[in-house]
């Protein structure tokens, strides 16, 4: 029969996973806001509306993943299966979540967010909320 661990013995960086990838989703939103200050002051001048938004929504989703794959394999433990569908889950309702209420305190109203949706318009934030559910799977897939 195979022993447990010893409590003293388990990396702390491997304990409640799903907590501690909402401090990795924490981070995603300084990056996101940096971002919008760079479709805003460089690449709208530069590409236009609309090739500003495909552009920042490209970069967006490459950070997204850039961070996933930097700190989500370090959330498990060998061994142990990490719950990266969830944490994909959980990581897209935190976003949709703070993404309405961030347009809806701007007073856009429920017709801005489903906007945002819409990638007729070159937004693709569509896109990024899909990146942002498969980003804690293509982490492992990218380091393994």
């Amino acid at each position: 029969m195979k022993q447990p661990v010893p409590r003293s013995r388990v990396d702390k960086n491997t304990e409640h996973p799903i907590l501690r990838s909402i401090l990795i989703w924490l981070a995603i939103i300084p990056c996101a806001i940096l971002n919008g200050g760079v479709r805003e002051y460089l690449f709208r001048p530069l590409l236009g509306e609309r090739l500003a938004l495909v552009a920042s929504g490209i970069v967006l989703a490459g950070i997204i993943i850039l961070l996933a794959t930097l700190f989500i394999p370090r959330l498990g433990r060998a061994g142990s299966p990490l719950p990266v569908w969830r944490i994909g889950l959980l990581w897209v309702l935190l976003t949709v979540t703070f993404e309405t209420l961030l347009v809806l305190s701007q007073g856009a109203g429920i017709d801005g967010v489903l906007r945002n949706y819409d990638p007729r318009n070159g937004n693709l934030w569509i896109f990024v909320v899909a990146v942002t559910l498969l980003a804690p799977r293509l982490a492992l897939w990218i380091r393994r």
